[in-house]
């Protein structure tokens, strides 16, 4: 084992632990390598405030270095899969491996087939200090995954858009695998008040923060159950409510600038499923800042053009203005 996959090795055994990934940072320098400014770029963004003056400054030099280097960091990760029964199944719109996310520095998210993650989560896993999975077509292989110890590994679980019903999230929640899981994500399933009444009683979820349910038909009482389980962790839509004059079913989504009635947006007029009212961008995802950075097709268009140029009292000490000499001009 040379040096790199040491300190890699110790990154993921101690996922958590910043002070190794800035180890890594420095014997990245002393080989001359720019990923080094890229993972303290991205700590540094996790350690300042949204309204702190440099965080727009650090998420921009962050976006530039990905541009420049993000293929030369990703290949060793393709060669390694192509190396595994992956081969041909990475990072195509229905493959097995779909993608994956940088936090920190380092490959944290995953996104993957169900089948792919059980069959080859040792390999999916030692990508990087993975901490968070976003599965799909769960249907076929749930009574295999709540059986998988890979699922001890994470503290983010992330099964939206996967049809899933009452009947199979109680098939999950009977999983011993999840007592790690800080956050979890079941948005736009089809789970209901059942599903909701069986996650505020859960015994499988000792440590969970966050519960995220946007887009799940709910009763009152079944979400004031979860908010008194997991108190502000819960977020999910408003209640369907009965308008006592009309009689009308109404529809209020957490998103400040939209309110949708009857499955149409008020304000905008826009088309929407009433049982996904948020369409692809999830409300919470409104204020996201981009820490992470998500490699994919579509990867620049989900970043976003640079921030414009700060002003110079703003800009911090080692700003290197020669990182934008690929762009005739900022972008605002």
């Amino acid at each position: 084992m040379n040096e790199e996959s040491a300190l890699l090795r110790a990154v993921i055994a101690e996922p958590d632990n910043l002070d190794l990934r800035l180890i890594f940072a420095d014997w990245y320098e002393d080989q001359g390598d720019p990923r080094a400014h890229f993972i303290r770029l991205q700590i540094a963004l996790t350690r300042v405030s949204k309204s702190h003056p440099w965080r727009r400054e650090f998420r921009r030099k962050a976006n530039a270095l990905w541009r420049r280097y993000g293929r030369v960091w990703n290949a060793p990760i393709y060669r390694r899969l192509n190396q595994t029964p992956l081969k041909g199944q990475v990072h195509a719109r229905r493959a097995a491996v779909r993608g994956w996310e940088y936090r920190r520095g380092f490959i944290e998210v995953i996104q993957a087939e169900a089948e792919a993650f059980l069959h080859h989560g040792n390999v999916l896993l030692d990508l990087g200090p993975v901490i968070e999975a976003r599965l799909f077509q769960v249907h076929a292989s749930l009574n295999h995954l709540v059986r998988s110890p890979y699922l001890s590994r994470l503290q983010a679980l992330d099964l939206r858009q996967n049809q899933l019903t009452a009947d199979e999230l109680a098939i999950l929640l009977t999983s011993r695998h999840l007592r790690e899981l800080r956050s979890l994500d079941l948005s736009q399933n089809h789970l209901g008040d059942l599903g909701a009444v069986l996650l505020s009683d859960t015994q499988s979820l000792p440590r969970l923060e966050q519960l995220y349910l946007w887009g799940e038909v709910l009763s009152e009482e079944p979400l004031l159950r979860l908010q008194a389980r997991f108190g502000a962790g819960v977020h999910a839509s408003e209640p369907y409510r009965v308008d006592e004059d009309s009689f009308e079913r109404r529809f209020v989504s957490y998103d400040d600038h939209v309110a949708y009635e009857d499955g149409k947006a008020l304000a905008d007029g826009l088309e929407v499923d009433e049982f996904d009212p948020t369409g692809e961008r999830r409300p919470y995802e409104a204020d996201y800042d981009f820490e992470e950075l998500i490699f994919r097709d579509e990867w620049e268009e989900t970043l976003g053009p640079p921030a414009g140029r700060c002003r110079p009292d703003e800009q911090p000490a080692d700003f290197d203005d020669d990182l934008y000499d690929d762009w005739s001009e900022p972008y605002d």
